[in-house]
């Protein structure tokens, strides 16, 4: 059986059947030994301001993992804020927070904690990146996306093949070989005529981009990642707040009514 030009590049870290039910990241990815499972709380985890794949579509996601729970792990990379960047599973992550948020009887506590799969922190990001299109590519079609949304995912996995070339980086010990339009097509399971299409659509997009910077993330996307970090921050306020209020005696009386203000505050905002 002759190899696949995804084999041939050198990029065959996922074992690449779309006919078999995914069972755990585990059973997909050839990782080098050096990840883990790990139970993150879900606060730990920030959405990848470099994730080009949408976040839509939510509803029967939040109704299985209501009946089912998360039925495949979260990879996610440690960063330098001591959190972990998601590498594939923002719309299971987007997802269970939804269903967090909008818990008011408390039915749901149990997916504050998720099963995940962590990457080396040592690994080269480059690879994190390119790890990132092999996952998500089994889980959702191309061309089931929006044009606009085509374009950001192949833009993206271009810029980070490139990366990885111009590194001379080996994947699984071997170097990147073969034409993008064909490593392209056999990633998102496409024609080699489309991913050409679309390879030209790219690099008329690109025309005047800045050399040797990402593709642009979304600003909705940026937006979602701040506003994750201000939640942990407004939280751990306010876990200061109780702190001392239940703690410091020697508190004035119109100390305290300022901190129940804030308190107050907060909680509007949470």
């Amino acid at each position: 059986m002759s190899k696949s030009n995804i084999e041939k590049s050198g990029l065959g870290i996922i074992k690449f059947d779309r006919k078999e039910p995914i069972r755990s990241t585990r059973d997909i990815m050839n990782d080098n030994g050096d990840s883990e499972y790990l139970d993150l709380h879900v606060d730990d985890i920030v959405p990848n301001i470099n994730n080009p794949y949408p976040v839509n579509e939510l509803e029967e996601l939040i109704e299985s993992i209501k009946l089912y729970g998360l039925q495949q792990n979260l990879v996610v990379k440690p960063n330098d804020d001591g959190n972990y960047d998601i590498f594939a599973g923002h719309k299971r992550y987007t997802a269970i927070r939804k269903i967090l948020d909008e818990d008011t009887k408390h039915e749901y506590v149990h997916l504050e904690t998720v099963k995940c799969l962590v990457l080396s922190k040592s690994e080269n990001d480059i690879i994190s990146h390119i790890r990132k299109h092999e996952t998500n590519t089994l889980a959702r079609s191309l061309l089931k996306m929006s044009d606009e949304e085509k374009l950001e995912v192949v833009e993206d996995f271009m810029y980070w093949l490139d990366k990885a070339r111009s590194e001379n980086l080996e994947i699984n010990g071997k170097p990147i070989k073969g034409k993008t339009r064909d490593i392209v097509a056999e990633r998102f399971g496409i024609s080699t005529g489309k991913a050409g299409e679309i390879i030209s659509l790219v690099k008329n997009k690109e025309m005047g981009a800045k050399s040797g910077t990402p593709p642009e993330i979304s600003d909705e996307a940026k937006a979602y990642r701040s506003g994750v970090k201000i939640t942990k921050q407004l939280n751990k306020i306010y876990d200061e707040l109780v702190e001392i209020t239940e703690t410091d005696n020697s508190l004035l009386e119109s100390h305290r009514n300022e901190i129940k203000r804030w308190f107050t505050t907060i909680e509007e905002l949470l």
